[in-house]
């Protein structure tokens, strides 16, 4: 049995060290952030799927798509623009309108 005495974490991080899993892991996890992300703009401008799809000029199953994470990592950043514009939202155009979340020499 002492295949099966492994922690969470220690699986996680077996998992982690296959290049082809945690590339996988990595995708899901972006898919999610641009899913919640889209949704949270959405709710924002007070739209429901079909008229931000309507507003975009996409099938509604498109932004279903998006929204629950079923098209990792394949959401162009033109796409993106598109559905941030018609939520009247505006991608920055620059580093300097990023919001700095640390200083990164200090991490």
């Amino acid at each position: 049995m002492a295949g099966s005495d492994i922690s969470g974490a220690d699986f996680l991080a077996m998992l982690k060290s296959d290049p082809v899993i945690r590339d996988a892991m990595e995708e899901g996890q972006v898919a999610h952030r641009v899913a919640y992300l889209v949704r949270e703009m959405r709710e924002a401008a007070g739209l429901a799927q079909s008229e931000l799809a309507e507003k975009v000029g996409w099938p509604k199953a498109r932004l279903v798509k998006i929204e629950n994470a079923s098209t990792p990592s394949r959401v162009s950043y033109a796409a993106l623009n598109r559905i941030t514009e018609a939520c009247g939202f505006r991608m920055p155009a620059n580093v300097a309108e990023l919001p700095r979340l640390s200083d990164p020499k200090r991490s």
